[in-house]
């Protein structure tokens, strides 16, 4: 009885996101970490927050400290790789889940850049690509800035959703079923593997 609950008994979720070296609203503003979630199932509900300004002016540049030297030590080969290997599944995932989710509210927006500008460029049609699933919801606003010039990830995201998580079973399976999504998989377990075998060996 409760999984059937789970599966079919609708959740509500509010929430509001931000992180990154500058906001992502094209100003390039300083943005602090922000996290704050609202999950509310029948008559049960829960808040989750964290990040912001918390009054301590020495935590907040400890803070945005973190978060350039995040955005110093990310692989664009990787997050290339990801957005080239995951682009079908990824897009039909995201065509699948929209139209079995109410969007009450979305706000999104990303700045986003790689080393090479023609990656960013190759990027930024993937993103497109994704955020098109949701051109045809008045309550959705996805705004996207890539950066040229330099490597760059900041974003923002608030909004207001319900789901039926049983309706979403079936997607799910889908895009884990995917050739694209099995070769990642089993290829991140290898490099794990090895990477155990590795430190096994050293320490032995």
């Amino acid at each position: 009885m409760l999984i059937l609950l789970v599966l079919l008994a609708p959740f509500g979720c509010r929430f509001e996101l931000a992180g990154g070296g500058s906001r992502g609203s094209g100003d390039g503003g300083e943005a602090g970490a922000v996290q704050r979630i609202e999950l509310r199932w029948l008559f049960l509900s829960r808040v989750i927050s964290g990040g912001g300004d918390s009054g301590d002016e020495g935590g907040g540049e400890a803070t945005v400290a973190e978060q350039k030297r995040r955005i110093k030590e990310m692989d664009p080969g990787r997050a290339f790789e990801l957005a080239y290997t995951l682009h079908r599944p990824a897009i039909t995932l995201a065509q699948e889940v929209v139209r079995r989710i109410r969007i009450r509210e979305l706000s999104c927006s990303v700045t986003f850049g790689l080393d090479d500008p023609a990656d960013t460029g190759m990027l930024t049609g993937f993103l497109h690509a994704i955020s098109s699933t949701l051109e045809h919801f008045s309550t959705a606003s996805i705004r996207l800035y890539p950066v040229f010039h330099e490597r760059a990830f900041a974003y923002h995201v608030k909004g207001s959703l319900d789901v039926v998580v049983g309706r979403l079973i079936i997607p799910a399976i889908r895009f884990l079923c995917s050739k694209p999504v099995r070769m990642m998989i089993a290829g991140a377990v290898r490099e794990r593997v090895g990477d155990t075998v590795q430190s096994f060996a050293r320490n032995a």
